[in-house]
């Protein structure tokens, strides 16, 4: 674990109101979720990156994910879906990518923060099965939208593309709900500018 916090990084970086932050660590889960993203990769590596979430401000962020630490906001634990949480729970991250989109005004990431917060408001949950169907069209299929994905539920890289709708598709050949991290990390766009983190 870095001596220095993950917040205190992303300040030092000068992350922005909805920046989008990459993460991944040493945990089974993660390099899993890296594997299953390789057929996305040049490479045909595995990812480094197995999560994605975005920037609300030095102490906070909002993702969706299954989690048993606090929700800020509600205080409830357990929480399966998006929620706010605190970025003290990915000062053991190995890896961190901050993504800025530079063109975005102040009224754009306001714009950001209210459809991230609809989304939590409307008690989106994370979905298991929708998971499974990604990685079935990452792997098998090559479906362009998830048939297994539930109406009311988002995973981290499909809630970060419906957030960015409005001026993004990070993979015009794929829907919303069937967005992964590795196809965040890899759109290119002379308005991005990319600060590793932690690497």
């Amino acid at each position: 674990m870095s001596p220095v916090t993950i917040a205190q990084q992303l300040k030092n970086a000068e992350a922005k109101l909805m920046d989008i932050i990459l993460l991944a660590d040493d945990s089974f889960i993660s390099k899993l979720i890296c594997y299953s993203q390789k057929i996305q990769n040049v490479n045909k590596k595995p990812s480094q990156w197995s999560h994605v979430v975005l920037y609300m401000d030095e102490s906070t962020l909002i993702e969706s994910t299954i989690d048993l630490k606090k929700d800020i906001k509600s205080g409830k634990r357990l929480i399966n879906g998006v929620q706010i949480s605190d970025w003290k729970k990915y000062d053991n991250a190995t890896k961190c990518l901050l993504l800025q989109f530079t063109t975005l005004t102040d009224k754009d990431r306001e714009v950001l923060k209210q459809r991230a917060i609809n989304i939590y408001d409307r008690g989106y949950t994370y979905p298991i099965l929708g998971l499974l169907g990604s990685l079935l069209s990452y792997w098998v299929f090559r479906w362009k939208s998830n048939p297994l994905q539930s109406k009311k539920s988002l995973y981290c890289s499909a809630f970060v593309q419906e957030v960015y709708a409005p001026y993004v598709d990070f993979d015009p050949m794929r829907t919303a709900r069937n967005t992964s991290p590795e196809l965040i990390s890899q759109y290119n766009s002379n308005n991005i500018r990319r600060s590793i983190i932690r690497i």
